[in-house]
């Protein structure tokens, strides 16, 4: 598996699908956010090895589109801040993230945050970061350090992997859901994931949704303590499989 850090790892590790104006509505419920198109939603139950599959080319694929909606909740699942990412990798070279909105609660209610927009391009083999300067307006390039390697990374999918034999398919919404597993790693504490849901359509991956508790690390002396901070519900849409493109901007 070489793809995806951002779709996956950040969708896994901080905040996982789910659903965005439950967030604003301060909504503790993990109901399904199952989706309007019924008919293009994969009819029948995957095989352990199908559903492997579609992982594996979810994986593999370098051109695909990912549109990701957060919530950030506290301890007392009161919301924190929402924000929603739009992100693109095209041709294996080429990766783009648009935060399309970006919400924090305040004591005075919600407030708006900016949008971003941010590129990653391999110019004549060399890896370049796009930024666009507040005050100019301009796009401007810098080397990439990390390079696209570390962004076509996948680490952290393998409990949606391995959740196979977990999951309840429901046959009528070709939904799967899990509930109230209990995660182990080998890098931090446990943590619980309140519910997960995976969506197929043609084939394919199509949505992955979960709420779980957040796993935050404090560096004391020379050690990393761990410990639970809040809940987090995210909703990611995969889509535009084979046929995602990105432009890199053009720099005066």
């Amino acid at each position: 598996m070489k793809s995806l850090k951002r779709f996956l790892s950040l969708a896994l590790c901080i905040i996982t699908v789910g659903c965005f104006s439950s967030c604003l509505n301060g909504n503790d419920s993990s109901s399904s956010s199952s989706s309007s198109d019924s008919s293009a939603a994969t009819a029948k139950k995957l095989t352990e090895e199908e559903w492997e599959t579609t992982f594996d080319f979810l994986c593999a694929t370098n051109n695909i589109t990912l549109d990701m909606s957060c919530c950030r909740m506290d301890n007392n699942l009161n919301p924190m801040y929402s924000f929603k990412h739009l992100t693109k990798i095209a041709d294996g070279d080429k990766y783009y993230v648009h935060s399309y909105e970006n919400l924090e609660y305040t004591n005075d209610g919600v407030k708006k945050g900016e949008t971003q927009e941010e590129y990653v391009g391999k110019i004549d083999g060399v890896d370049y970061y796009y930024t666009k300067e507040r005050s100019t307006g301009k796009w401007q390039r810098t080397e990439y350090p990390l390079g696209m390697t570390y962004l076509l990374d996948t680490t952290g999918i393998e409990i949606w992997v391995d959740a196979y034999d977990e999951m309840t398919y429901n046959e009528e919404t070709g939904v799967y859901r899990l509930e109230n597993k209990v995660v182990k790693t080998d890098d931090t504490i446990p943590y619980k994931m309140y519910y997960m849901e995976v969506e197929f359509r043609d084939g394919r991956i199509y949505r992955i949704e979960h709420e779980a508790d957040v796993v935050k690390g404090d560096t004391v002396g020379m050690d990393v303590v761990w410990k639970l901070d809040g809940r987090s519900r995210t909703i990611s849409l995969y889509y535009d499989y084979g046929t995602t493109e990105i432009t890199l901007p053009e720099i005066e």
